[in-house]
């Protein structure tokens, strides 16, 4: 790669990066506002389970539907800058919001938009590197907990400290607005029909995913791993304050020491998947993975548990891209890549990030938390297991292969 092409990959990785992790702050703001705006319009918990299962509804078909649409007409810059403006445009309107109708449409349109921009964006950062795809996508992975779950709460609760929530959610906006220009100005229009043309692979249609084995392993990875990953994330902070018995104060310090190992383990993981191949990598990620709630339940209320937490907790999070895209990605033509980006994140979004919490949140209620924790380790060692009838896309010291 030159030096011109390595710098143009620099900015647009940096572009991304922001971008991505302020599209993801946009979606959890209503978690972080969920304590103000309930009183003021008067939401029960059931109503906040609604909004967060119609924004990613919306996310996943979305999702699925212009990833397709991507591939047909062979770019990405084109889908992905309305959609970025229409996340802006509706994360703003929040300020216009005054009753739970209104709440509901403007949170499910701000899934709708979101939901074709992760994989238009992980299809750019492919286009641009295959060799560093791994690590780009470990980067970029890390966005979500450096910008929208770290910088993102602090960001937003401050805005509603000094505002109303409704101003919080035209202000925390305009940086979606930032960097819509940021993307309109600086990066590159990537024309699928003229790599297709060059490396001779026929255009394939939508249902020519399902012939591909790694893809429907991946689809069945990706729901089963989201399920597992939000299971933590719902529950372990409640398993801190009434298992592990620590205060409000105690449980963030704990949530934070995690937070800087989550972040780490998101840029470094995938990028050993660069070295090593995807597939080994993936394993030895879910079985780390596991540990952590497989000793919050065998060891409730122990500081093991804790320590396994946040030493443990990050490889959930970090192996995301590397079923999710890369896997996927590296599987099936590059005429599809789009489409097989969107599929596997649609699905594992819809099953894994919307359908399974609602169950789960029953089966919390019945079981208690440290069951809830036993089935997080269920869930991923399942996962784990099934990485190992995966095709490896990427195998040490060899090139990148066609497909799989």
């Amino acid at each position: 790669m030159t030096g011109t092409n390595r710098g143009y990959e620099y900015r647009i990785l940096v572009i991304f990066f922001i971008t991505w992790g302020i599209v993801f702050m946009d979606r959890l703001a209503i978690s972080f506002l969920a304590p103000i705006v309930m009183p003021e319009l008067g939401l029960t918990n059931t109503d906040i389970g609604w909004i967060g299962f119609a924004t990613s509804f919306c996310f996943a078909v979305s999702s699925i539907i212009f990833g397709f649409v991507s591939d047909r007409l062979g770019y990405r810059k084109k889908i992905l800058l309305p959609f970025l403006l229409g996340t802006a445009i509706f994360s703003a309107a929040g300020v216009m919001v005054r009753s739970f109708p209104q709440l509901l449409f403007v949170r499910a349109m701000v899934g709708f938009c979101e939901g074709p921009v992760s994989p238009l964006i992980y299809s750019i950062l492919f286009s641009v590197n295959q060799e560093n795809f791994g690590r780009n996508c470990g980067i970029l992975n890390s966005s979500v907990g450096t910008i929208g779950t770290t910088i993102g709460p602090v960001f937003i609760t401050h805005l509603a400290a000094a505002y109303s929530w409704q101003m919080t959610f035209l202000l925390s906006s305009l940086p979606t607005f930032v960097m819509f220009f940021a993307v309109l100005f600086f990066v590159r229009e990537v024309y699928v029909e003229k790599q297709v043309v060059k490396e001779g692979v026929k255009i394939q249609g939508f249902f020519d995913l399902f012939k591909y084995r790694n893809v429907l392993l991946c689809l069945v990875i990706c729901v089963l791993g989201l399920a597992g990953y939000w299971t933590m994330m719902l529950f372990a902070s409640i398993y801190l304050v009434n298992v592990s018995r620590f205060n409000l104060q105690a449980m963030g310090w704990v949530t934070s020491a995690m937070g800087v190992l989550y972040i780490i383990y998101c840029i470094f993981v995938p990028k050993l998947a660069d070295n090593f191949g995807r597939k080994p990598v993936l394993f030895v990620g879910f079985v780390f993975s596991i540990v952590a709630p497989l000793f919050m339940y065998l060891f409730p209320g122990a500081m093991v548990s804790v320590y396994t937490y946040i030493f443990f907790f990050g490889f959930t999070a970090a192996v995301v891209p590397i079923y999710m895209t890369m896997v996927p990605m590296e599987s099936v033509p590059v005429s599809l890549i789009a489409t097989v980006g969107a599929l596997v994140q649609g699905v594992g979004d819809l099953l894994g990030a919307a359908v399974w919490p609602v169950i789960a949140g029953r089966i919390a209620d019945l079981a208690g938390l440290p069951f809830m924790m036993l089935a997080a380790a269920l869930l991923l060692t399942i996962t784990a297991a099934l990485t190992l009838g995966l095709r490896e896309t990427r195998p040490r010291r060899r090139p990148l292969t066609a497909g799989a």
